[in-house]
C-alpha cells in the first residue's frame, strides 16, 4: 500500500510543479511588456514636450522678427520733426536685436547709454507723437560717447557749440601797438597781457533734450606772446539753472606764425582740459593742432585740426581737435579729422565753414570701433563775425550734425558778443 501511494505520489507532483514554474514565467512576461509600454508612453511624452519648446521657440523667434521689420519700416518713416519717436522706436529695435546697427547709431547719436538698455519683450509699436518739439528734459549721461558722460556716440556723444576761432584770438601787435581789425590777420592766442571775455546765447535743438537755451561764456588771457590761458563753461537756462551739467573747461594754447611772403602759416597746440563738479572731476582731455594758412593776401584762410563744434563723448565747451581720450574712469580714445575756411569779406566782416572729415571712436563698454565720414555722419558750422572796433567784435554761428538717413539731426543757433582789453 505505502508502495502504491509513493508511486501515485510521484506521478502527480511534477505536472503540479510544472505549471506553477509556467504561471510565474507569465506573470514575469506581463510585468515586462507594462514596462516597455509605460517607457514607450514617457518617450513619447518626451518627445511631445521637446517638440513644443522648440516650435514655441521657432514662433517667437519669426515674430520678433516680424516686429522688428515693423518697427525698422516705422523708423524709416520719421522724419525731422518725429525725433522722439525715431529714438523711442531705436530703443524697441535695439532691446529686441542688439546687433542693430542703425538703432545703435540714432542712440549713440542721442546720448542714450546703451548699457543700461535691458533685453524686452515689449513688442508694442510705440504711437505716433504730436509733430511739435519734444518736451525739454536732461540729457542722458553714460557715454560719449559722450556720451556721454560717457556718444555720445558716439558720440556722443556726444555739450556743444565753442562759439569759434574769433572767441579765443588776437593780435600780438608790433612796437606800434597796432591791433588789426581783420580776423583771418590775428593770431591764434592773445597778445601778452591782454584778455578776451565771451558771452553768447545759444538755442539748441538736440534729439535728447528737445530744444533748451544756453549761457555760454568764457575768458582768456595772454600770459606771453604766443601763450595764452583761459576757461570755457556752459549754463542750462530752461529748467532751471545747474551749474554742474557742463564742466568747466580749463584751456592752455601755444601758437607762431610763419611768413611766406605772400601767404603766411599760423600754427599751434592747444589743450583742453573739462573740470567735472560731479563724480570723476577729471575724465578726459583733449589736443587741437590749429593751423591757418593764408593767402590772397589774407583775404582766403584754410583751417585744420581745430574746429568749433559740438564736442560728445564726453560733453564739454571748448573746441573740437584731433584727439580726445578718456584718462580717469571709462577708457575711450576720438580721433578727428576737422577742416575748414575762412573768408574776409570786408575789413569788419569774417565767415567761415568748418567741418570734420573723418572720426574715429572706441569704447572699453563698445566691442564695436566707430568710424564717421561725411558720407554717413555730417558736422558742419557757419560762423559770421563783425568786429565793431578792434576791441570789440559780435558774432552769429550755426551748427549742425546728424546722420545721414537717421530720421533727425541736431542743430542750434547763437549770437555773442566779444570783449577785449589790451
Amino acid at each position: 500500500m505505502r508502495i502504491q501511494l509513493t508511486l501515485f505520489l510521484a506521478a502527480l507532483l511534477p505536472p503540479l510543479f510544472a505549471e506553477e514554474l509556467h504561471s510565474q514565467d507569465g506573470a514575469k512576461q506581463v510585468i515586462r511588456q507594462y514596462k516597455s509600454r509605460i517607457a514607450a508612453a514617457n518617450k513619447a511624452y518626451e518627445d511631445f514636450v521637446e517638440a513644443a519648446k522648440e516650435k514655441k521657440k521657432t514662433d517667437i523667434a519669426a515674430a520678433t522678427q516680424a516686429v522688428i521689420a515693423t518697427l525698422r519700416d516705422e523708423l524709416e518713416k520719421t522724419g525731422p520733426g518725429d525725433i522722439a519717436r525715431a529714438i523711442e522706436l531705436a530703443k524697441r529695435i535695439y532691446q529686441l536685436d542688439s546687433t542693430d546697427k542703425t538703432s545703435r547709431k540714432i542712440l549713440l547719436e542721442a546720448n542714450i547709454a546703451l548699457d543700461r538698455l535691458e533685453p524686452s519683450g515689449d513688442t508694442k509699436i510705440p504711437p505716433p507723437k504730436p509733430r511739435r518739439a519734444p518736451a525739454d528734459e536732461k540729457t542722458a549721461a553714460g557715454a560719449v560717447p559722450t556720451v556721454k558722460k560717457s556718444a555720445p556716440l558716439p558720440d556722443s556723444t556726444p555739450q556743444e557749440n565753442p562759439p569759434g576761432f574769433g572767441a579765443q584770438s588776437g593780435e600780438a601787435a608790433a612796437a606800434s601797438g597796432n591791433y588789426p581789425i581783420q580776423k583771418n590777420k590775428r593770431p591764434l592766442t592773445l597778445p601778452g597781457g591782454a584778455y578776451s571775455a565771451l558771452g553768447e546765447l545759444e538755442r539748441r535743438q538736440t534729439a535728447s533734450s528737445g530744444n533748451p537755451c544756453y549761457l555760454n561764456y568764457g575768458v582768456d588771457y595772454g600770459i606771453s606772446d604766443g601763450f595764452q590761458v583761459g576757461f570755457n563753461h556752459s549754463l542750462r537756462l530752461s529748467s532751471g539753472i545747474d551749474i554742474t551739467e557742463a564742466p568747466f573747461t580749463l584751456n592752455s594754447s601755444v601758437a607762431h606764425k610763419f611768413d611766406f611772403g605772400g601767404s603766411n602759416l599760423s600754427a599751434g597746440i592747444r589743450a583742453s582740459l573739462p573740470l567735472y563738479l560731479e563724480g570723476n572731476v577729471l575724465q578726459n582731455i583733449s589736443f587741437g593742432l590749429p593751423c591757418r594758412f593764408n593767402f590772397a593776401n589774407d583775404r582766403v584762410a584754410v583751417w585744420l585740426g581745430e574746429r568749433p563744434g559740438m564736442v560728445a563723448r564726453p560733453g564739454g565747451y571748448y573746441n573740437e581737435g584731433i584727439l580726445n581720450f578718456g584718462i580717469t574712469g571709462e577708457e575711450f580714445v576720438v580721433l578727428n579729422l576737422p577742416v575748414g575756411m575762412s573768408f574776409q569779406v570786408s575789413e569788419e566782416l569774417n565767415l567761415g565753414l568748418f567741418t570734420r572729415l573723418y572720426q574715429y571712436y572706441s569704447h572699453e563698454n563698445d566691442p564695436a570701433h566707430y568710424t564717421y565720414n561725411l558720407g554717413n555722419y555730417r558736422p558742419f558750422n557757419l560762423l559770421a563775425s563783425y568786429a565793431i572796433d578792434p576791441a570789440s567784435e559780435i558774432f552769429i554761428g550755426f551748427d549742425y550734425d546728424g546722420f545721414v538717413g537717421a530720421g533727425f539731426s541736431n542743430w542750434s543757433l547763437s549770437f555773442g558778443y566779444i570783449f577785449r582789453g589790451f
